[in-house]
């Protein structure tokens, strides 16, 4: 169990944990801290092999939980800590959407 005890202390647990030692990641939160764990995820060189042996969920305790009831219509929490003890599992896309700065952006568009 390991509790954060400031903001991006997550991303750092998911760029450091020991995959193997884990088949399930699951925050109790918002969606947000899910969403720090995954970005330490993705910086990992070994990511990709993380994400397809390692489960992630998130237990809806937070104000909006909308991943949490996209994921599973719902947001009673004994439905979702059902689903993360008995491989209940669904896939979602992970991207990254970077937004440029209005000078970047015209920098890029501009022909020469």
């Amino acid at each position: 169990t390991v509790f954060t005890t400031d903001a991006g202390h997550a991303t750092e647990v998911g760029t450091s944990f020991d995959s193997t030692a884990f088949d399930t990641m699951a925050t109790v939160s918002g969606d947000g801290l899910l969403w720090e764990l995954l970005q330490g995820v993705a910086r990992r060189i070994d990511a990709d092999d993380v994400l397809s042996s390692v489960r992630f969920a998130a237990l809806p305790a937070g104000t909006g939980n909308g991943l949490a009831f996209s994921v599973a219509h719902t947001l009673h929490m004994a439905v979702h800590v059902h689903a993360a003890m008995h491989s209940s599992t669904r896939r979602v896309d992970l991207l990254a959407v970077r937004q440029w700065s209005a000078a970047a952006a015209a920098a890029a568009t501009t022909t020469t």
